[in-house]
């Protein structure tokens, strides 16, 4: 059984459609339900998302308070933990060698807050 037939089993489970009410009457109903709630799953999508961004942006701040950062080979693409302190950066991979601003970073604040 694929999740979609798991999920619609699940949730016929949970509400009790109408026994009279064939496949296409329910998927009508759930479909005309999220149309009608579209503001409130929205509002409830964006929160997670949102919280799971403020999580993983406390996460990088911690790395960078240590002087650390992840950043891409700017040649190879490949990722990397790097040290602040260290001026220039070999790549493991494909042997590039460059400043920080060769290496850019995986992840900004820009990236994790939409900005």
């Amino acid at each position: 059984m694929n999740t979609i037939t798991q999920a619609f089993n699940d949730l016929c489970d949970k509400i009790q459609f109408p026994e009279e009410w064939d496949y296409d009457e329910i998927m009508v109903y759930i479909i005309t339900y999220a149309f009608n709630n579209a503001d409130g799953i929205n509002a409830e999508f964006e929160s997670k998302t949102t919280t799971h961004a403020k999580e993983t942006l406390d996460r990088l701040k911690q790395i960078q308070a240590n002087d650390l950062n992840i950043v891409t080979c700017g040649d190879c693409g490949l990722v990397h933990i790097v040290d602040f302190e260290n001026e220039l950066i070999e790549c493991s991979k494909c042997g590039f060698t460059g400043e920080h601003g060769d290496y850019p970073d995986f992840v900004t604040e820009g990236d994790l807050l939409g900005d």
